[in-house]
């Protein structure tokens, strides 16, 4: 009798621990969606992602939709991502433009996860596509108050697996970015990444990578040299995935610098660094990521401005012209009075 009850008492405990497992694998559910964490420029990725509170590059809409609010000019973004040795690469477009009281940007990304060998249970191999996404996305952001930007992000995702098993999804960014808090050039943003439906592949249905995500940033002008420093925290609300991210840009003229380097993360991710360069209205920026395990990823972007409205003399009014030659409007000087002649004799007989 005791005999039984004692593996009562274990096959009890054993059923307990059961439902643990089951418990734990429930809330840290799998999450699928995995292109829409990647970086649309190289200058962020260069900073390893810490840019929730950065702004006035319309790349950074990825990290933050706030961050396009304080853009001058319209801007036109093109990013290329080659993954190395895991074959993927990734590519996106990005346009922004003002448009009413706010920033309009538009975005087209597509991932291709590069070709694999599919087995079959009764013989046979074919050679697939591993995955293939696209994800197309409309931002809008506006200035609320002197210092306080906002802005939101409807996405649009379609993922294909092994070219047969398809899903979509709908999901939205929102965020808010706080200018000049206590000093001059230090910022705060915060946002929320990837809300939205899960998406499904046959009777499989996984969430999506959303993020809460908190930042800072400072900046700091020495003569020809500006100092950037941003810091991240980053919050998995599906994956439970929380880690900060450190990163930092010098720039010196039309010359930059970056590096980044994440903290506390379980990414592969082990450091990025970068570099750019501007010339008139565009500018040139390359990363690259070195992992844990995987080879170094590459990643380029080019951009250009459009109507960017250039500093004047302070007797001359700014006008925004169509094209990329400097904006000039020099106010015709008034005609020196016109000399009548004896009116000096005139003067002198008085």
């Amino acid at each position: 009798m005791w005999v039984l009850k004692e593996h009562m008492r274990k096959l009890h405990k054993t059923f307990l621990l059961f439902i643990l497992a089951c418990s734990t694998l429930a809330y840290a559910e799998n999450t699928s969606g995995g292109s829409l964490l990647q970086d649309l420029g190289a200058r962020g990725a260069g900073l390893a992602g810490a840019g929730t509170s950065l702004s006035g590059d319309v790349t950074f809409l990825k990290y933050n939709p706030a961050a396009i609010a304080s853009m001058q000019a319209a801007q036109l973004s093109v990013f290329y991502y080659n993954g190395g040795e895991l074959g993927t690469n990734f590519g996106s477009l990005v346009y922004g433009q003002k448009l009413g009281p706010g920033v309009f940007a538009l975005s087209l990304s597509y991932l291709d996860g590069g070709m694999m060998d599919l087995n079959f249970s009764g013989g046979g191999t074919q050679n697939v596509s591993s995955q293939q996404d696209i994800i197309g996305s409309l931002s809008y952001a506006m200035t609320v108050s002197k210092n306080i930007d906002i802005g939101l992000s409807a996405k649009g995702f379609t993922s294909t697996l092994m070219g047969t098993l398809s899903g979509q999804a709908i999901c939205a960014d929102a965020g808010v970015q706080v200018k000049n808090v206590l000093v001059e050039n230090l910022n705060l943003g915060a946002a929320i990444l990837n809300l939205g439906t899960g998406i499904k592949y046959l009777n499989t249905a996984e969430l999506l990578p959303t993020n809460i995500s908190g930042g800072v940033s400072y900046s700091l002008a020495v003569e020809k040299m500006v100092f950037l420093a941003a810091v991240d925290g980053i919050a998995g609300l599906n994956d439970n995935k929380n880690y900060m991210i450190v990163g930092t840009e010098v720039n010196y003229e039309s010359y930059a610098i970056r590096a980044g380097l994440p903290l506390f993360s379980v990414l592969d991710t082990l450091f990025s660094a970068g570099i750019g360069y501007k010339m008139d209205e565009y500018s040139f920026d390359y990363s690259v990521t070195f992992g844990k395990t995987l080879a170094p990823a590459h990643r380029i972007s080019v951009s250009m401005l459009f109507g960017m409205v250039k500093e004047v003399a302070a007797k001359e009014t700014p006008i925004q012209d169509k094209g990329p030659s400097e904006y000039k409007n020099i106010a015709p000087k008034a005609p020196a009075p016109e000399k009548k002649p004896g009116l000096l004799k005139k003067e002198i007989k008085k």
